[in-house]
């Protein structure tokens, strides 16, 4: 091996949803990886050289704002895959007339249900046939063969360059997750070698909230490592949904309220009501073809504030809400969220227009261990307008607007947090309205 490089194995966690599933050989992509790392590096710079001493000067190389040529290189080898896996958010079927779990079994697709990933729902129908899931389902996670690496080679000419990298690399896969839907625990790897010590005080010294899930009682050892997989996505799932917008009574553990509704009821210094109340009130008061809202819990929620606003995006942004119908001739309520920015002219207004955010949250698998860690909340999603607007799926010509809403002024991620999972130990465990269970802060 050349002096100017070197080379480290990857072990891979969880599966990598990835669009060239196709392709052989198909794996993370060093266009995705590299980008990631000098972004992550000098962002992160000064925590970096909290941990060993390096020359301040090296920073500079890896400014993501300066479009100079690169100092070094980094090259992926090709993957020895299994066969891809079909990932999907909801369940497959199986009654009198569809039993969809044969037919994944007579056609030998491999699938994981139950998961956040959300996007190809409606390619995913009866009669499954291997070849028809193949020319509608555009991604697919991809995963290596069990006990087989990924080489990852980096080039520079630059001693020091080169010694800061092997420095950082290890602590980089710790913290970053890559492909689609990365914050939900997709694309985990780490460098072979990585031990559970710099795991805990990697994410002990690069993010400000960290929590770990204990007790995951139905994660059997004897169980393949693909429904192994399963069950930690699933209860991901779960717990995202109880965190952000409230567990349905079809879930496995039944109903729960969303720990952002509770917690807006909690705070008795800054009460709040979340978005879905202004909607569905927003909805009742003008239905369109005159259908109802589908009331899946009969007990009506109680809110202590009059002052409605649109926390979840401080969780992540949507595009659109989904609401059942009743009847449901005419399909789903969708709601559609957009950011009115201010600006004393169009472009300022162009410039200032939020059209994503990420979560600041991110769930990581490692050894079958779920974490969940993340930095403070970007203030420039605090204090924002939104607009609402509604339709009915099979009648999208009828769109209708709603009173917009602003995010809160000011919101305390670390509070919110602890109070999801109980952490002061204030909350019933057994109520509907409890905290999100088993998670420990580290």
């Amino acid at each position: 091996m050349s002096s100017f490089q070197f080379t480290v194995q990857l072990q891979q966690h969880t599966p990598i949803l990835h669009f060239q599933h196709t392709q052989d050989g198909a794996t993370l992509r060093a266009t995705e990886v590299k980008p990631k790392l000098d972004k992550w590096i000098y962002d992160n710079f000064e925590k970096i050289c909290q941990l060993k001493s390096f020359d301040v000067s090296l920073k500079e190389h890896f400014n993501y704002h300066d479009k100079k040529a690169s100092i070094y290189k980094i090259n992926i080898g090709k993957a020895d895959n299994e066969e891809p896996i079909l990932i999907r958010a909801g369940k497959f079927r199986k009654n009198k007339k569809v039993d969809q779990y044969q037919d994944l079994d007579k056609e030998n697709i491999r699938f994981i249900e139950g998961t956040t990933y959300f996007a190809q729902e409606s390619n995913i129908d009866s009669p499954i046939r291997k070849e028809t899931i193949e020319n509608k389902v555009t991604i697919f996670g991809l995963m290596l063969k069990e006990g087989k690496k990924l080489d990852l080679e980096i080039f520079t000419f630059n001693n020091e360059i080169k010694k800061f990298l092997q420095f950082v690399t290890p602590l980089f896969f710790i913290c970053k997750n890559f492909g689609t839907r990365q914050t939900k625990g997709f694309g985990s790897f780490t460098v072979t070698g990585t031990t559970n010590d710099l795991i805990l005080n990697t994410i002990a010294h690069f993010f400000v909230y960290k929590y770990k899930k204990n007790n995951i009682s139905d994660l059997d050892p004897s169980y393949s490592r693909l429904i192994q997989m399963e069950i930690l996505f699933q209860h991901i799932a779960r717990d995202y949904r109880h965190i952000k917008s409230g567990k349905s009574k079809y879930d496995v553990d039944g109903y729960g309220k969303s720990q952002v509704y509770s917690y807006g009821q909690k705070d008795p210094a800054k009460k709040y009501n979340w978005e879905k109340k202004h909607i569905k009130q927003e909805i009742n008061a003008n239905k369109i073809k005159n259908v109802d809202l589908k009331v899946e819990q009969p007990k009506r929620l109680s809110y202590k504030s009059t002052n409605n606003y649109f926390v979840r995006a401080l969780l992540g942004l949507t595009e659109k809400y989904e609401f059942l119908t009743v009847p449901n001739d005419y399909g789903k309520y969708i709601v559609k969220v957009e950011h009115l920015p201010e600006g004393e002219n169009r472009k300022e207004r162009d410039d200032n227009k939020i059209e994503r955010f990420a979560s600041p949250l991110t769930w990581k698998i490692f050894n079958n261990q779920i974490y969940l860690f993340g930095n403070e909340l970007n203030p420039k999603m605090l204090n924002k307008k939104f607009k609402f607007t509604y339709y009915l799926e099979k009648e999208k010509n009828d769109e209708r607007s709603m009173v917009d809403l602003m995010t809160p002024q000011s919101f305390s991620l670390e509070k919110f947090l602890d109070h999801c999972f109980n952490i002061d130990k204030t909350r019933n465990n057994q109520d509907q309205n409890g905290p999100v269970h088993n998670y420990k802060k580290l």
